[in-house]
């Protein structure tokens, strides 16, 4: 009898590469913008006291993945973990900021990915000449395209380009001459700067004449009004230059670039709601969240010590949607999102994001208290029937309400319209009133599965 061993060897290389050549400009693909440079987490955040000369800039937030993620001692474990932690709330790829070394830098990332579904693209940043970039990309490619974690669009390897700095004709070039060889990769590329708005077709139709899709990068300025505008203008270039381009909608958190300047607000969750809403609207075929990581710009999604994975579990919510995807049995998890900093005289605003569920209709009701339990406010309770993701801003006026007052704390109850004798309580962690000067812009987000629930107890 004949071994089946060199057929299914055989058969498992044929599915292995098959699932590689799919062509994933049909499939909606969610992405996370990774940037593959360290973070000092340890110096940065955990021993910052003991480092004087961090303290102007510190690190606001830390990775939860690894202790020493991106450091020497951590950095393969970790973007293992960071995988992993990806595939699970609906991501389909990272793709990977770098400015040189292209083939070497992401190496690590296509090994980790190995074994799962999951995608690896390259992200080109940075400002390489002609001759560097032909070599960089053309190594790359060579290397990683036929990889079972690498992307392709019509045989061609994905690739995204952030950078502004190479000119078109480089560009061009480039191109050219990899296409020549049968290495031509197919490019996803922003078409102008993220801090400006994109009223004008033109630019966006002058990238389409060399490059295949346009890839936001999300960290817009900008209303919801203006984004609804900003993708009209999208794909009116698109239909004008490259019909059968596709758009890849940013989605961030907020911006605040220490080094750049730039800020985009957070407004509690709201820039995230309208980015995605942005992004549902015009039916992106693919959407990238910035970031991943990034914690230099306050944009990580990632586990993290402010976020735990709340923005990750909205994230998730929103892209359901895009997707069409049927709500899972599941009770109400409100996730909240509030600055944990307040300036004396400012108001306090609290969102919820509410995302559909499959149980009976409940009540959702919060109350401030001070530090001695008193209660300040309580909001007039909020109907949930589950049949949709939710979401709800609650704002109380600082002069009246916070004067004097150097913390509260936010109390939350969700009563199940079946056993309202049986409510269940939240205590979400407490907000500090600042005098003169915040140490912080970001706010905090708090899954409802995440709280504690167990009432402290001292035993002597």
């Amino acid at each position: 009898m004949k071994s089946i061993f060199p057929f299914l060897v055989l058969f498992i290389l044929m599915g292995t590469n098959a699932f590689a050549m799919q062509n994933w400009k049909q499939t909606k693909m969610l992405w996370a913008h990774y940037v593959a440079w360290g973070f000092d987490h340890v110096n940065g955040f955990d021993n910052i006291a003991n480092a004087p000369e961090g303290i102007a800039n510190p690190f606001t937030d830390r990775s939860l993945d690894h202790k020493n993620l991106q450091d020497d001692a951590g950095t393969w474990e970790g973007i293992h973990s960071q995988i992993r932690t990806a595939i699970q709330f609906g991501f389909d790829g990272f793709c990977v900021d770098a400015f040189r070394q292209f083939t070497s830098v992401l190496s690590r990332f296509y090994r980790e990915a190995e074994g799962t579904p999951f995608k690896i693209a390259l992200c080109v940043d940075g400002n390489l000449d002609h001759d560097s970039l032909f070599e960089e990309l053309k190594t790359f490619i060579t290397t990683y395209r036929d990889h079972p974690n690498a992307c392709l669009i019509d045989n061609k390897l994905v690739i995204f380009v952030y950078t502004l700095a190479i000119p078109h004709e480089t560009w061009k070039s480039v191109l050219a001459k990899l296409d020549e060889i049968n290495l031509k990769p197919y490019i996803l590329a922003k078409p102008i700067h993220e801090s400006r708005n994109w009223t004008q077709t033109q630019p966006i139709e002058k990238t389409l004449e060399i490059f295949d899709g346009i890839y936001d990068f999300g960290c817009n300025g900008f209303t919801l009004q203006e984004q609804f505008i900003r993708y009209e203008n999208t794909r009116t270039a698109i239909k004008n230059a490259r019909p059968d381009a596709i758009l890849v909608a940013g989605v961030t958190p907020g911006y605040i670039g220490h080094n750049s300047g730039f800020y985009r607000p957070f407004l509690n969750s709201k820039t995230t709601r309208d980015n995605w809403n942005a992004a549902i609207k015009t039916n992106a075929e693919w959407v990238c969240i910035t970031t991943w990581n990034d914690y230099g710009e306050h944009t990580q999604f990632e586990p993290s010590s402010a976020n735990r994975t709340a923005l990750l579990k909205i994230n998730q919510a929103y892209a359901d949607i895009w997707r069409e995807t049927a709500t899972p049995p599941r009770p109400p998890q409100p996730i909240f999102t509030y600055r944990d900093e307040l300036l004396l005289g400012t108001d306090f605003t609290i969102d919820a994001v509410i995302p559909s569920f499959t149980t009976q209709p409940a009540t959702l009701t919060l109350i401030l208290k001070d530090l001695d339990g008193k209660t300040i406010k309580e909001f007039p309770p909020l109907e949930l029937d589950g049949k949709e993701t939710y979401a709800h801003t609650w704002r109380i006026n600082a002069v009246d309400t916070f004067n004097w007052l150097d913390a509260f704390t936010v109390h939350a109850t969700l009563t199940d319209h079946l056993n309202p004798q049986k409510p269940i309580n939240r205590q979400l962690p407490p907000a500090v009133i600042r005098y003169a000067k915040l140490e912080n812009l970001r706010p905090v987000r708090v899954a409802w599965d995440e709280i504690s629930y167990v009432t402290p107890q001292l035993k002597l």
